[in-house]
C-alpha cells in the first residue's frame, strides 16, 4: 500500500470524539425544536397577557400600553442587526458559543419578567416610579428577547450543511413552536385562575406563572444547549484555523450586498404581514359575519391539526422537489387558499381553507429558516466572512417589521369597511372584512414571485459547500485564512 493511501485510510479513520461529535450533531436535528417550545411556550404567555398585565394591574392607560408595546417591537427590529455583529464577534472571534448566549439571555429574561411581575405585587400600582420601572424593564427584556431570538437562529447556519437534515430540523422547530403555544394556551389561564383565587391577588398570580412559565423556559434551552455547544463551536474541528477579526465595516458591507439576504428579507415580511393581518381579523370574521365565537374553537383545532402536518410534508418535500421549490410551494398554496375565501360565504368552507392556507404556511416555515441559513453560507462563500448571527438577525428585524407594519394596516382596514365596535354588523361590514381575508394572499403571492429571483436553490448550495470545504482544508495546509469568492 502506498504512503497516500495510508494517510487517506487514517485521515478516514473516526475518533471517539469525532463519533460523540456526530451523535450530537444527529440529535440536535430533533432537539433543537427545544429552543422554539420553550420560547413560544413562555413568550406566548408574555405577549398576549402583557397587556392586560399592564392595564389591569400596573394601571397603564390603554394608550400607554399599546405604546409600550409598540415601542418595544420597534426597538427590537432596531438593534437586531447589532446584537448579531456582537454575538458573531463573540463566537468566531473570543470562542464563545451560541448557546452561552441562549442561556444567559434566558437567564436574563427570567429575572427581568419576575421583577416586572414583582413590583405591582409588593408596591402601590400606579406611582410614577413603579411605572417608570416597568417601562425600563420592559426595555432590558426586549433587549434579552432579542439576544435570545438571535443566538436561537444563529446556530442553525452550523448545525448541518445537509438540505435534508436542515429540513428535518426545521420541521421540529415548527413543532415546537406549534406545542409550545398549545401547552401556554391550555395551562396559563388555568394557572392565573388558580392562583388568583388562592392567594387572593391578581398580581401575585402574574408573579407566580410568570416563574413557572420561565423557569420551563430556561430548561428547554439548557437542554438544546448542550449539544449547539458540542456542535456549532468554532472551537471543533472544522474550525481548526484560528479565526480572523471580523470588522464592524465588513460586516455591514456584507449585510448591504448579499443580494440573496434581502430578497428574503422582502419575501418574509411580505409573508409574515400576511400572517399577522389574517390571524387579527379572523376574530372579527367569527364575531360579526359567521357570528357564532364557539365556531372559532373549531377554527383553532382545525387550522392547528392542518399546522402541525407540515412537520411530516415538509422533509419528504425537500428531498424529493428540493428546498426552495418547496418554499415556493408552501407561498402559493398559501396565496390560493387565502384568495378562495371570497368566493365563498359558508363558515365551514372558510374553516376548511383557513386550515389549508396553514399548511402550506408552515411549510414556507420549515423553508424560510433554512434559506435564511443558506444565506449566512453563502456571505462566507462571497466575503469570507462567517457571520450566521448577522444574517439570521436580520430574519428577526424582518419579523418585526411586518408585525409593525400589519398592525398600522389592520387598524386601517377595519376602519376602511365600516367597523364599529360591538354595533350590529352591516352588509358592507361582513363584506369588507371577507374580503380583506381574502385579499392578504397577494402579500404571499408577491412573496412566492420575490422567492423565484433567490439563487440558493440544492444545486448551487452544493456547489458552495463543496467550495468552502475546499478552502478550509488549503487554509488548513497552509495556516492561513479561507480567501473568498470576491
Amino acid at each position: 500500500m502506498s504512503e497516500q493511501e495510508v494517510k487517506k485510510d487514517e485521515s478516514q479513520v473516526k475518533t471517539a470524539e469525532d463519533i460523540k461529535l456526530e451523535k450530537a450533531a444527529n440529535r440536535l436535528i430533533y432537539t433543537s425544536g427545544l429552543t422554539q417550545l420553550g420560547d413560544n411556550f413562555y413568550t406566548s404567555f408574555v405577549f398576549t397577557m402583557n397587556a392586560i398585565f399592564l392595564t389591569d394591574v400596573a394601571l397603564f392607560s390603554p394608550a400607554a400600553a399599546a405604546a409600550i408595546d409598540v415601542g418595544r417591537t420597534v426597538f427590537r427590529a432596531i438593534i437586531s442587526p447589532f446584537i448579531g455583529m456582537i454575538e458573531d464577534k463573540s463566537v468566531y472571534e473570543k470562542g464563545r458559543t451560541f448557546g452561552f448566549w441562549l442561556n444567559m439571555s434566558a437567564f436574563m429574561i427570567t429575572i427581568l419578567y419576575a421583577i416586572q411581575y414583582f413590583i405591582p405585587t409588593f408596591a402601590t400600582p400606579g406611582q410614577g416610579w413603579v411605572k417608570v420601572a416597568i417601562i425600563v424593564l420592559a426595555v432590558l427584556a426586549a433587549v434579552a428577547n432579542q439576544i435570545l431570538n438571535v443566538a436561537g437562529g444563529a446556530y442553525f447556519p452550523s448545525m448541518t450543511k445537509d438540505p435534508n437534515k436542515r429540513g428535518i430540523a426545521a420541521a421540529t422547530r415548527v413543532a415546537g413552536k406549534e406545542i409550545g403555544k398549545f401547552l401556554s394556551g391550555i395551562l396559563y389561564p388555568l394557572m392565573l385562575a388558580a392562583f388568583t383565587t388562592s392567594t387572593g391577588k391578581e398580581s401575585m398570580a402574574y408573579l407566580l406563572v410568570a416563574i413557572i412559565f420561565s423557569f420551563g423556559l430556561y430548561i428547554c434551552y439548557f437542554l438544546a444547549s448542550r449539544d449547539i455547544n458540542k456542535v456549532c463551536s468554532p472551537k471543533k474541528a472544522e474550525r481548526k484555523v484560528k479565526p480572523k477579526s471580523i470588522p464592524v465595516k465588513a460586516q455591514l458591507q456584507q449585510l448591504a450586498t448579499n443580494k440573496a439576504l434581502l430578497l428574503l428579507t422582502v419575501v418574509c415580511v411580505l409573508v409574515i404581514m400576511r400572517n399577522m393581518l389574517a390571524g387579527g381579523m379572523t376574530p372579527y370574521y367569527f364575531k360579526y359575519v359567521a357570528q357564532s365565537m364557539g365556531q372559532f374553537a373549531i377554527y383553532n383545532t382545525v387550522t392547528k391539526v392542518f399546522g402541525l402536518s407540515a412537520i411530516l410534508v415538509t422533509p419528504l418535500l425537500v428531498r424529493f422537489i428540493g428546498t426552495k421549490q418547496c418554499g415556493f410551494i408552501g407561498a402559493v398554496g398559501t396565496a390560493l387558499s387565502q384568495l378562495l375565501i371570497f368566493p365563498l360565504h359558508s363558515e365551514m368552507q372558510f374553516i376548511v381553507l383557513a386550515g389549508f392556507a396553514n399548511l402550506f404556511i408552515n411549510i414556507f416555515t420549515c423553508v424560510i429558516v433554512t434559506l435564511f441559513a443558506r444565506t449566512a453560507d453563502y456571505g462566507e462563500w462571497k466575503y469570507g466572512i462567517k457571520a450566521d448571527g448577522t444574517n439570521m438577525a436580520v430574519y428577526q428585524t424582518s419579523v418585526q417589521i411586518a408585525v409593525i407594519v400589519a398592525t398600522l394596516v389592520r387598524g386601517w382596514l377595519l376602519t376602511s369597511v365600516g367597523y364599529v365596535a360591538n354595533a350590529e354588523p352591516t352588509p358592507e361590514l361582513t363584506k369588507g372584512i371577507v374580503t380583506c381575508l381574502a385579499s392578504v394572499g397577494f402579500f404571499v403571492l408577491a412573496g412566492a414571485v420575490v422567492l423565484l429571483f433567490v439563487d440558493l436553490g440544492d444545486k448551487r448550495m452544493l456547489q458552495i459547500e463543496k467550495e468552502l470545504e475546499e478552502r478550509e482544508k488549503a487554509a488548513l495546509l497552509e495556516g492561513g485564512d479561507a480567501v473568498p469568492a470576491e
